[in-house]
């Protein structure tokens, strides 16, 4: 049940984070640092793909999202399978699982796939923004993460309540 628990706070912790990226990420955008968050980067890798476009312009915005959430929360089950103790949780850990989140995604995986350049391909200005964006998600990811376990610890708390009625 522990490590059910811990994988559900990790989920969380990791969909609080996703959100925090997402924040930094549009900045840089609007700053002009980047031209395209990763998300809408691998939406339109999967459209040429299937050669499916969706046909409301608003769904591009969901397809984004659902794609960053689904990629997030998966590292957050991760991240809460590798928390032995989600109180002791250090931010500075998180950021670097973050940056382990970074290095096989932007390092392995989405060039690999075509998504993506390399980071030494990159500009320093992607690089920096994905580096960033990927370090506040690790932090965002541990600080969330270790307050829920916290708060299922203390005496009467309203999350261990919660938790003991739904099991």
């Amino acid at each position: 049940m522990r490590l059910a628990l811990a994988i559900a706070d990790g989920i969380v912790g990791a969909a609080s984070g996703a959100g925090c990226m997402t924040v930094l990420r549009m900045l840089a955008h609007r700053a002009g640092w980047i031209d395209l968050m990763p998300p809408q980067a691998t939406r339109e890798w999967l459209t040429e793909r299937t050669g499916v476009e969706p046909a409301h312009p608003g769904a591009h915005h969901l397809i984004d999202a659902a794609v960053h959430w689904a990629v997030a929360v998966g590292a957050g089950a991760l991240y809460g399978t590798l928390v032995r103790e989600p109180t002791r949780a250090r931010m500075a850990d998180g950021a670097l699982f973050g940056l382990g989140v970074w290095a096989v995604a932007f390092g392995v995986l989405l060039p690999a796939l075509g998504i993506t350049r390399p980071p030494w391909r990159a500009t320093a200005r992607e690089t920096a923004v994905n580096v960033a964006s990927h370090l506040a998600y690790g932090a965002s990811t541990a600080l969330v993460t270790s307050e829920l376990g916290r708060q299922a610890r203390l005496p009467d708390g309203p999350l261990r309540r919660l938790r003991a009625r739904v099991g």
